[in-house]
This record gives C-alpha cells, structure tokens and sequence, in this order.
C-alpha cells in the first residue's frame, strides 16, 4: 500500500511542468465602475440586463423624479413672476393712469387761465380805486396757487410716463436673473433622475431591481469598461529585471484565440509573499512583485479567467 501511494506521487510529479524564465500564469481581473444615483430614491426603470453592451449616453435606470419636477415647476413660476415685475418696471405707467393724469393738467392749465383773468380785472380795479388792495392780495395767491397746481400736474404726467427708477430696474433685473439661474439649476438636478451610460461598457452586475431604494452610497449596477480588462500575475525576485512598463507579451488561455498581445501596463513596487491562491505551476512561499497586462483585445478575457504570460 506504501508502494502505491509513492509510486502515485512520483506519477502526479512527473506530470508536472518545472517552472520556465519567461512563462507565467496569472489570472483576469477588472476594475468595475460602481453606478449609483446622485439623488436618492426609488427605482422606477432599470433599462439593461446583466451581460449586455451599452453604449454611451444609452439610458441604464431612472429614479422616481416627482419631487425634482414639482420643484422645477416652482422654480420656472418664480421666474416668469420675476420677469413679469421687471418689464412692467421698465414699462411707462399704465394708459387710464396717464390719461387721467392728462386730463388732471387741462384742468389746472383752465384754473390758471381764470386766475390770471381775475388777477387782470382786480388789478385794473384797484388801479381805478374801485375794489380793495386785499382783493389784489387774494387773487396774486390764487393765480400763484394755481400756476403750482399746473407744474405739479405736468412732473405727475412726466413721471407716469417715465420707467421705474433705475435702481429698482436693477434690483428686478439681478432677482429675474437669479430665478433663471435657479430654474437651469432645477433642470439640472431633474436630469440627475435620468442615469445614463458616460461610455461603452458592458454590464457586469445588477446590485437592485425596480422597486427599490438606491443612493450615493447604494449603487444600482457595476459597469465593466474595455480598458479596464488586466491579467495579473506575480513575478519572483530572479526575473524582476526582465521586464518593465511597455513590454510587450503574450496571452494564452483555454478556448481564446490565438496570437493575443498585450503590453505590461504596471509593476508593483513593493513586494509581497506569495498569494495562497496564485495559477502557477509549482506553489512556494517566495517573495513576488505584482505585474498587471492591459489586454490589446480586453473583449477576448473573461473575469477569474486563468491565463498563461510569456514573451
């Protein structure tokens, strides 16, 4: 029984390879980017299954808008108010008003021509020493009250047909400004509600489904973007020299095309022992450098995949 099981190690060790300078075996990994909302809320459309391709500004889920609209139509009511006040201040007065104010000033133009008739008779009058100087008085203060009530008539028509004062305008002008901008800012968030794909990716993996809350901190899907594809594998201390950044290498896998390229893209700089999980030929405790490969054809590979480095 002893001679069967040694003889059966003998057998797997014969089976084998010895570790070669310039073949390693490392794995497939992604950085998936986590999509998750800016407003938090309930989902209401998830628009993309697990595996699918999407392309850019394609529209991946939607989150319940109904506060963000019912504040972008307060918003957009607040503005027309605003632009309301600031054309009516830069408007004259109204046209009853300027009318009645019209007809205010004949009035006090036909009062003046009366007094003055009267100041005219009584002057003759006192001249003739036929009516008291007091009547002379009296009728002076009423031709000078009644030329007042003229002049006051004609600044009120002036007035009236004159915009506001130009500080008010200015005021109407920052407070229409600011409730436009507060408008496009409304707009903005309601957009938010709307997540949409910034590029081509792939989707790797639904964290919720419709119906659920997502957030800042809860995102909805993972997205796997093509130049996010490494092969990682772990290179001894001995052939740490041989390579370096821009090295051009190739990849090997079960069931891949042939001829797959990549080039070295990152080199650890601090080294580790080896993983406890790590596809190599012969597993023993050294000290590695991690190495990472960006695929020329990220699409070929697939996450966890083992594959074989040489060059």
């Amino acid at each position: 029984m002893k001679l069967l099981n040694l003889t059966v190690l003998i057998l797997v060790a014969g089976c084998q390879d010895p570790e070669v300078p310039g073949i390693h075996y490392g794995y497939v990994e992604a950085r998936l980017a986590h999509i998750a909302p800016i407003p938090s809320g309930r989902i209401t459309n998830l628009s993309v299954r697990e595996g699918q391709q999407v392309t850019k500004d394609q529209l991946l889920f939607s989150i319940d808008p109904i506060r963000a609209e019912a504040a972008l139509a307060s918003a957009r009511s607040s503005s027309d108010a605003a632009r309301a006040r600031l054309a009516d201040l830069q408007k004259a007065g109204r046209p009853a008003e300027i009318r009645a104010a019209e007809q205010i000033l004949v009035q006090r133009k036909a009062n003046l021509v009366l007094a003055n008739e009267s100041l005219h008779r009584s002057e003759t009058l006192v001249q003739q020493k036929l009516a008291p100087t007091a009547r002379l008085d009296s009728d002076t203060a009423s031709r000078d009250a009644a030329l007042a009530g003229v002049e006051e008539a004609k600044a009120r028509l002036s007035l009236l047909k004159q915009p506001a004062r130009a500080d008010q305008i200015v005021a109407a002008k920052a407070s229409a400004s600011q409730m436009q901008a507060q408008v496009e800012q409304t707009a903005f968030d309601l957009d938010q509600y709307q997540i949409k794909a910034l590029r081509s990716a792939k989707v790797e993996i639904l964290y919720r489904q419709t119906g659920e809350l997502a957030g800042p901190t809860s995102p909805v899907l993972a997205l796997l973007y093509p130049d996010q594809t490494r092969v990682r594998w772990f290179i001894p201390e001995p052939e740490l020299q041989k390579i370096k950044a821009g090295l051009e290498v190739n990849l090997t896998c079960d069931g891949c095309a042939a001829g797959l390229r990549g080039k070295v893209s990152f080199i650890a700089g601090q080294s580790e022992f080896t993983p406890p999980v790590i596809f190599t030929q012969q597993e023993r405790a050294k000290l590695v450098w991690m190495v990472e490969v960006t695929p020329d054809t990220p699409e070929q590979f697939r996450i966890g995949q083992p594959v074989k480095i040489t060059w």
